[in-house]
């Protein structure tokens, strides 16, 4: 993908998420409605002991999910800097993920219609992501799957946020 792209997709993530944010989202209708700051990335392969921190001890980012319902995402890893070359762009789009579709809610589930990616291959791919609420905090687990980032493994993340007021 070259950088022109990498530009132009990224540019409509972040203004999608302006629009979402300048009405404001009544979180007595569903406690998930409102935007959520990422505090934890967390994976955990089948057959490896423990969990890896898939951006760093301290990812940045936010998913903001509105009444429509519509879910926008753009998470990044912690320290991230601008690519000098075509090589480091390249190697950037691993370290992100971005993208925005309308939802389908349940009591302790929903499913994203991916409209928008950073990465073609999530369009029209329904995204399953199981999840919890305790207080201003938002656990949200994704079932096991095969891994992208680490080809021939499975497994499952867990992402946790922060309630933003």
């Amino acid at each position: 993908m070259n950088m022109r792209l990498t530009c132009i997709l990224l540019t409509s993530v972040v203004l999608a998420m302006i629009a979402a944010l300048s009405g404001p989202v009544d979180a007595a209708e569903n406690p998930l409605f409102g935007t959520w700051r990422v505090t934890s990335f967390k994976m955990q392969i089948i057959g490896e002991q423990g969990e890896r921190d898939i951006f760093g001890s301290n990812p940045k980012g936010y998913i903001i999910i509105t009444p429509e319902p519509r879910l926008m995402a753009f998470l990044a890893a912690d320290g991230r800097r601008a690519p000098t070359n075509q090589a480091e762009a390249a190697a950037m789009l691993q370290s992100m993920i971005a993208y925005t579709g309308r939802i389908t809610l349940e009591p302790d589930k929903f499913t994203t219609d991916v409209e928008v990616s950073w990465n073609q291959i999530d369009i029209s791919t329904p995204q399953v992501r199981f999840y919890t609420i305790s207080g201003d905090k938002l656990t949200i687990r994704a079932p096991e799957a095969d891994l992208r980032l680490f080809p021939g493994k499975r497994g499952m993340s867990v992402l946790t946020f922060e309630r933003q007021k």
